[in-house]
């Protein structure tokens, strides 16, 4: 078995989108050249695979396309040049999995392809319907790769963040421990269920020996009330059962799960980076439950082959926005204004009573939305009175009379960041063209009123 062992497909799968699938073969076939040219410079060396492949990163990491030009013998002579016998810590084998590809050696172009072989740990929730990100229909388009009509929403930036901050979480974990890290890079395929595959984050190691994997999480600080109890966000529980259950292994006892409140900076839908503090972050644990694990993965594999196999759309879910955002980005696309009105009259007995409830729904909704604001409005009054007594105090208590309970009323601060568009454009011009983008239909305003047609005009005798 090579150290940079390679279980791409030779081509595109036939599910990917007639439009995406050059670009797919191109892909694999360039990766799959990358990975037998590490193997042949590792041999040429004669070195251990890991430190090897410690220092083959660094030449790939900081000089890509050095790294693409040479061939299998230069690189072995750069890496023996690098090397100043530093020991380097050895990554544990997993018999019980396939390796896919060794993604350290993946630009975050080939990453994000590759993922279209299978079913990661962070599509199982929106197959499962406990996702509050996505839905089924949004992973179905994104693993058969169906072109999108209209742009994604901030949600890139929000997968830009996780993967900058990945490391930090994991840090975070680490100092609060005494665990330590294995080394791990590899994506791995499940031998029973084939497309179920795992990119995990870490393997971690308890100073008692036993292993367990670490999912890093990154969340805005105004979902901390999710993590509060010790609860772990019903989204991210398929995900820490999935990685395990892959790997199928005794030696992994469970999964711990840590999380990063962060402040981000995202200008134009682009992310830039983020504020945070290792005091802000929260960790949790789940235990492996192999029955369970079992019935997930059988689940994601059976709803491969029915939908992504057979080319058909999964069925809308419960989340409204998530099937309206679908809608627009793979059957919409851009609004036209130039098209003629849409006449549904010969086909209105089918809309008369849905239309009545969004009537009546949007009615009532208004009457509920003036029953919050003078809620909200109340709230503030009682609020000013407590302000007006602590200033600049960040936290007061009032004991209850029975001495065993108290009130605890906070007025918290919270970090903000700002940018100053105006200012941005005037001293750093470059990127502002780089960073800011106009977007000419961020959304789509729906509404339902009923209106009194005009009267013709009577022509003059």
């Amino acid at each position: 078995m090579s150290y940079f062992e390679c279980n791409l497909p030779d081509v595109s799968p036939a599910y990917i989108h007639p439009t995406m699938s050059a670009a797919f073969t191109e892909t694999l076939q360039r990766v799959k050249r990358r990975m037998a040219k590490l193997n042949d410079a590792l041999e040429m060396t004669g070195m251990d695979g890991a430190v090897f492949a410690k220092l083959a990163k660094v030449l790939f990491d900081n000089f890509y396309t050095k790294f693409e030009d040479c061939g299998a013998e230069e690189l072995a002579v750069w890496v023996q040049s690098c090397d100043d016998g530093s020991p380097v810590q050895h990554r544990l084998e997993w018999p019980n999995a396939t390796v896919v590809v060794d993604c350290a050696f993946l630009t975050t172009e080939e990453w994000e392809m590759i993922r279209h072989l299978g079913i990661g740990g962070s599509d199982d929730a929106s197959i499962l319907g406990t996702s509050v990100y996505k839905n089924a229909q949004e992973t179905y388009h994104d693993k058969v790769w169906s072109p999108m009509l209209m742009p994604a929403d901030e949600s890139q930036a929000v997968f830009d963040r996780g993967h900058f901050m990945e490391d930090n979480v994991v840090e975070a974990f680490l100092k609060l421990t005494d665990f330590k890290r294995i080394p791990e890079t590899r994506m791995f395929r499940s031998k029973k269920y084939p497309h179920a595959l795992a990119d995990i984050d870490a393997i971690i190691q308890a100073p008692d020996g036993r292993l367990f994997v670490f999912e890093a999480k990154t969340t805005v600080a105004e979902n901390h009330a999710a993590w509060e109890d010790d609860k772990i966000p019903c989204s991210y529980t398929p995900q820490m059962r999935h990685y395990p259950a892959v790997l199928a292994d005794d030696r992994i006892q469970g999964t711990y799960i840590g999380c990063i409140f962060t402040v981000d900076l995202i200008a134009g839908g682009i992310y830039i980076g983020s504020s945070f503090s290792d005091e802000q972050f929260v960790a949790r644990f789940l235990d492996r439950n192999i029955q369970t694990e079992g019935q997930q993965l059988q689940h994601i594999e059976e709803w491969w082959n029915a939908y992504v196999e057979r080319g058909i759309e999964p069925p809308p879910s419960s989340i409204p926005s998530n099937d309206i955002a679908v809608i627009r980005q793979f059957h919409s696309g851009p609004a036209n204004p130039d098209k003629p009105v849409l006449d549904l009259t010969p086909e209105a007995s089918q809309y008369w009573k849905i239309i009545e409830e969004y009537v009546k729904v949007a009615d009532d909704k208004s009457a509920q939305q003036k029953v919050v604001k003078s809620l909200e409005d109340r709230q503030k009054q009682i609020q000013k009175v407590f302000m007006k007594r602590m200033l600049d105090v960040t936290e007061a208590r009032i004991d209850l009379p029975s001495g065993d309970e108290y009130y605890e009323i906070k007025w918290t601060p919270r970090k903000g960041t700002t940018v100053d568009m105006e200012k941005l454009k005037i001293a750093f011009p470059e990127a502002y063209q780089r960073c800011v983008e106009t977007n000419p239909e961020s959304s789509r305003v729906f509404s339902i009123k009923k209106k009194v047609k005009k009267a013709a005009k009577k022509k003059k005798s």
